[in-house]
């Protein structure tokens, strides 16, 4: 990289216009010059940029990349053992991200600064390194760079889970998981907990989430990792209740609640008192589930992780829909679709959006319903959430099907069909086909539509 270029690059990562870069040094017009590259700066202009800059003179001036290896080594093995990255060290990996480098310096720099800007929350410069990412590290990996691809992988299906990319985000988790021969038990105790979290989401048989949660919790409980091991707990309590064993979710949300009223983390109690109200709410015991959900809610406003509220705020508006509580209802429902529709949860706004369409059905309003819910499929299909596909197609497939639309319920049914085969491509696994929906797709294609 050219000094000219270097230099520009640190001033836009800096976030200093040129003026702000040259105030009592040059004027613009010099600088300018410097960053196109019409002339030489000279070694007092470097001097005092650098100084602005916040780098060595020679870092500017240095354009033998190899000479950082170390200071990269250095920067990327401290990240990963303390999960800290200083703004100077962030802008170092920044500026060698681009440079010329050997394969695993490469995959160091962009996994470290992808699982960097995961962990602050800032996706859209992370998904930019994933993006920048892919034209320096190639698509064939090997043995010889093991535990740099693995930390890699899992940067990029991180960046992906946060996007509510499921699909793909268990794609890179399936390709970090042949490495984990290369790291050790703490990173695969990890690595187990994010696949469960995202087979939850994509896979029909739960069963397959507890396997992978089963694992990270023996690892965390060997190592004695109490706060982790209750983050374990609590998504193995969800994971049974989607099971509808109960009796072992209460079991599981009551060993993690134990670790938190020691530990004092709101966070993860609030997480507790939420999925408390699933159970209860599976029970059709609504006060009570109520009653926790309200808990969750005030929990997480008074750690200011409202974000989390999405998922308390939907369930309150199914409870209340089923109490025919309109008013109550639509109040949780407005405030769950601006928090998913801020935060860019696509997942979860595509759910509450089927929700409200099926509102409409149940206030008669079959018009808004059927014109709600073919957006909503459209949605999915846009957004990636292929999971949610089939049963939303299936379900107006079989609304138009029951009002003898049965043009638009064939397409529909074609649709579900479709995406549940592409489910269980991507998956890896083969998940059964609704049998009624086969039968149904059979008789809208007949001559005679018999009644079903």
């Amino acid at each position: 990289m050219k000094i000219s270029e270097r230099i520009r690059q640190l001033r836009v990562h800096k976030k200093m216009t040129q003026g702000e870069l040259v105030d009592g040094i040059s004027s613009v017009a010099y600088l300018s010059r410097i960053e196109n590259n019409q002339i030489r700066p000279s070694s007092n202009f470097l001097k005092q940029i650098s100084n602005k800059l916040g780098v060595e003179l020679e870092y500017l001036v240095t354009l033998d990349s190899f000479k950082y290896r170390d200071k990269i080594n250095d920067i990327v093995w401290r990240y990963r053992k303390t999960g800290e990255l200083p703004e100077e060290d962030a802008m170092f990996l920044n500026m060698h991200s681009v440079e010329l480098h050997d394969d695993d310096i490469h995959l160091r720099i962009y996994a470290t600064l992808v699982s960097y800007c995961v962990d602050r929350g800032d996706s859209k410069e992370a998904r930019k390194l994933y993006d920048m990412s892919r034209t320096f590290i190639p698509e064939v990996s090997g043995a010889e760079h093991g535990e740099d691809y693995f930390f890699y992988y899992v940067a990029s299906g991180n960046l992906f889970f946060y996007l509510q990319d499921f699909f793909q985000s268990n794609h890179y988790y399936a390709k970090a998981e042949k490495y984990l021969s290369c790291i050790g038990h703490f990173d695969a105790a990890r690595l187990y907990y994010n696949i469960s979290l995202v087979k939850q989401r994509i896979v029909e048989d739960k069963s397959v989430c507890l396997h992978y949660s089963q694992k990270a919790h023996d690892y965390f409980k060997t190592m004695n990792d109490r706060d982790r091991l209750a983050k374990v707990l609590i998504t193995q309590g969800i994971q049974s209740h989607l099971l509808h064993r109960f009796d072992n979710s209460m079991n599981y949300l009551n060993e993690a609640l134990a670790i938190v009223n020691e530990t004092g983390d709101l966070q993860l109690l609030a997480m507790i008192e939420y999925n408390f109200g699933r159970i209860h709410q599976c029970m059709q015991e609504y006060g009570t589930a109520i009653q926790h959900f309200e808990k969750a809610v005030a929990l997480n406003k008074s750690i200011s992780f409202v974000t989390e509220n999405v998922y308390a705020y939907k369930r309150l508006v199914e409870i209340y829909m089923e109490l025919k509580v309109w008013s109550t209802a639509d109040s949780y429902l407005d405030q769950a679709l601006h928090i998913a529709e801020e935060h860019e949860l696509h997942y979860d706004f595509i759910d509450l959006c089927a929700i409200k369409a099926g509102a409409y059905k149940l206030r008669a309003d079959e018009a808004k319903y059927e014109k709600e819910m073919q957006k909503v499929v459209a949605l999915c299909i846009v957004n990636n959430q292929f999971s949610h596909v089939k049963p939303l197609a299936s379900e107006l497939g079989a609304h138009f099907y029951d009002k003898r639309a049965y043009k638009k319920a064939a397409d529909y049914y074609t649709v579900a069909l479709e995406y549940d085969q592409k489910v269980a491509q991507l998956t890896k696994s083969s998940t059964p086909i609704n049998e009624r929906v086969l039968q149904r797709q059979q008789a809208v294609k007949g001559v005679t539509i018999p009644y079903l």
